[in-house]
């Protein structure tokens, strides 16, 4: 990595690009202006970065926003100082709201030019409120701050991201003139980056996060099971998981229990993977809700439901068993119905409960009466 800059300020931001860009966080999404140059030009100058212009900042932070849904990681946003950042708002919601990562980077006015009735100065201290799940007000970029506090914030951020709860990062970034770098003038900064030996010779993150994996207690298990082989009419309901692991992992239970899959929209799964996921809206219209048909027990596994039938459904139904699992720690019960909540991920839930139903044969005599009413009123 270079040791030259010509300021202080495109040192610091291209240890900043670096840094994520080491965290496997390459795609930008910039909306142009004059106080975030130094990260834009951060950004254009990193050959391994994947960047998009996009002048309107809306249109691009509900792109970060599409990008995060379809690869689970985020996507970077950066817009310059002022009304700027508030366009982001509505995105930054929906990635609260639908655990969607995103990283946020802000461009903003020194702390002299704050209150001040400086041109394109607002208030943009936790100016998404308690929708991020994590705020940093990074200051000026200054040889006074260790260059390690750069590298510490960023691996933050990316964990914040991407942890139990997946959702947006604000880092609000303050810049002191100059914005543009002069090319011609080049100051060397070996000495500062002098304790960054070991980061400067390798391709790691400085800070390597790990997240935690939640498994879930033997004993409640073995409890749950037991509920499992007493009632075998039981439905599976799989709202938004994030991994391909946790998708296979409960096709693998409902093949086991015999279970039918109710496969929300979001979940990834498709009737064409087993022959347990079905598409449950062609049910509400042939007597699914009624007689022998009422599920026992219902599994729910990720995120919440999205169609209101089903929804209305489970409500009339009022299963006497209702057992949530989900990876993070928050109430998820809008119909308020949940027996039991699980937090742990799905995955580690699954291949613990599975030893516990290892000599047990399922009745498929329910699983295929779904089927058939599945069958009978497909529309083609």
């Amino acid at each position: 990595m270079n040791t030259k800059y010509s300021h202080i300020n495109f040192l610091w931001t291209q240890l900043l690009i670096e840094e994520l860009l080491r965290n496997d966080i390459n795609r930008f999404f910039i909306s142009p202006g004059s106080r975030s140059t130094p990260l834009t030009l951060a950004i254009a100058r990193n050959k391994r970065t994947q960047g998009v212009l996009h002048f309107d900042e809306r249109g691009a932070a509900f792109a970060a926003l599409g990008f995060g849904q379809a690869t689970g990681k985020p996507a970077v946003l950066v817009c310059t100082s002022g009304t700027a950042a508030a366009n982001y708002y509505p995105a930054v919601i929906e990635a609260s709201m639908s655990q969607v990562p995103m990283i946020i980077l802000t461009a903003d006015r020194p702390p002299e030019l704050r209150d001040t009735g400086a041109n394109q100065a607002i208030d943009q201290v936790k100016m998404y409120g308690d929708y991020v799940r994590w705020f940093q007000d990074m200051p000026c970029p200054s040889i006074e701050i260790k260059p390690e506090f750069i590298l510490t914030t960023i691996d933050q951020t990316v964990y914040q991201s991407q942890c139990d709860l997946p959702g947006p990062v604000h880092l609000n970034c303050m810049f002191r003139d100059p914005l543009a770098p002069d090319d011609n003038e080049q100051t060397e900064f070996e000495n500062y980056l002098s304790g960054l030996t070991y980061w400067l010779e390798n391709d790691k993150p400085y800070t390597k996060y790990h997240k935690p994996v939640l498994l879930p207690e033997s004993p409640k298990l073995e409890l749950l099971s037991e509920k499992i082989k007493n009632k075998s009419k039981g439905i599976i309901l799989c709202g938004k998981v994030n991994s391909d692991f946790d998708r296979n992992s409960i096709i693998e239970l409902a093949d086991i229990v015999g279970y039918p899959v109710f496969a929300d929209i979001t979940s990834g799964l498709k009737s064409d993977e087993s022959a347990n996921v079905i598409n449950h809206e062609l049910l509400f219209d042939s007597g699914f809700s009624n007689g022998d048909l009422k599920p026992e027990s219902v599994i729910h596994f990720g995120g919440v439901m999205i169609s209101k039938r089903l929804n209305q459904w489970l409500t009339e139904i009022r299963p006497d068993n209702y057992i949530s699992i989900n990876d993070h720690p928050f109430r998820q019960d809008p119909l308020h119905i949940v027996t039991e909540k699980f937090h742990c991920e799905i995955t580690s839930f699954i291949n613990g409960l599975l030893p516990h139903l290892k000599k047990y044969k399922s009745d498929k005599r329910w699983l295929n009466s779904i089927i058939e009413k599945c069958k009978t009123n497909k529309k083609i």
